[in-house]
């Protein structure tokens, strides 16, 4: 796969301003370069870039809830399950996270990882 003339131009604009690359233009160059190890899909840069911005969407919406850490978190659950997200704070982040293609996780178990929250609850 060879960078278009697009691309080239974006890297050097990035290079020359000490920008970071898009995610997406960063995996062509990391696979023009041979560096990607042709991975794709979940393994993807791109993806795990998503992965980490969702992560951060869900951490904001947890902390924009009031209450206890355990029923936010619950809170969060069921507003993700049921797809009704709200116009809250906690909402619009959620939706912001639903936006970046990354799979948004279904279980308290997987939330409360994201969240930090230990296996104790509180």
């Amino acid at each position: 796969m060879k960078l278009t003339p697009t691309e080239r131009r974006k890297v050097k604009l990035s290079l020359e301003l000490q920008k970071p690359l898009p995610p997406d233009l960063a995996q062509v160059v990391l696979v023009e370069l041979g560096l990607a190890y042709g991975r794709t899909g979940k393994q993807s840069l791109a993806y795990q870039d998503a992965l980490t911005r969702r992560n951060q969407y869900i951490l904001a919406a947890f902390e924009a809830l009031p209450g206890r850490p355990w029923p936010r978190c619950g809170e969060l659950v069921n507003r993700i399950t049921s797809g009704r997200l709200g116009d809250d704070k906690a909402g619009q982040c959620l939706k912001q996270a639903e936006s970046l293609g990354a799979k948004m996780p279904s279980s308290l178990k997987m939330l409360a990882k994201i969240c930090g929250l230990s296996a104790r609850k509180n």
